[in-house]
């Protein structure tokens, strides 16, 4: 049986980090969530996700959230993650019939897990050869 995780959704951008720390303590993982990160705010959640990063234990983890549409915008972000397994959740992927996503694989960091948020029953299918090249298929319910 595969072991549980437990992660928390976290906001990067605000005063500080300290819901990821507690998350940490407690065994979980830590997802700064993004997705209501104006880019204004951009400055700040880099700052404090170094601040972050230099409290962690070696062997941490944690990970980031972002919509699919703003990916390169935070792509100073994600670079962050690359020198360690830690996490990078896609969300706000499409739901409609037949539609394919492939995501900027090169922009990513190799050792990144990535995820897929599901949000509706149409997102079933979802594979990432080893190429490198993930794609994401909505289908039919």
């Amino acid at each position: 049986m595969k072991q549980l995780e437990i992660i928390t959704y976290s906001p990067l951008h605000l005063k500080h980090t300290g819901l990821a720390l507690a998350s940490l303590q407690a065994g979980g993982i830590p997802i700064f969530d993004v997705s209501f990160c104006p880019i204004s705010e951009l400055a700040k959640a880099e700052k404090n996700l170094c601040a972050f990063k230099q409290q962690l234990p070696s062997d941490a983890r944690f990970g980031l959230k972002i919509p699919l549409p703003q990916l390169q915008a935070f792509q100073s972000l994600i670079q962050q993650l690359e020198h360690k397994q830690h996490l990078l959740v896609i969300s706000n992927l499409p739901t409609e019939q037949g539609n394919k996503t492939v995501l900027p694989m090169a922009s990513i960091p190799k050792k990144i897990q990535l995820w897929a948020e599901a949000t509706h029953i149409r997102q079933k299918k979802m594979d990432q050869p080893t190429t490198r090249v993930f794609r994401y298929y909505s289908e039919r319910e």
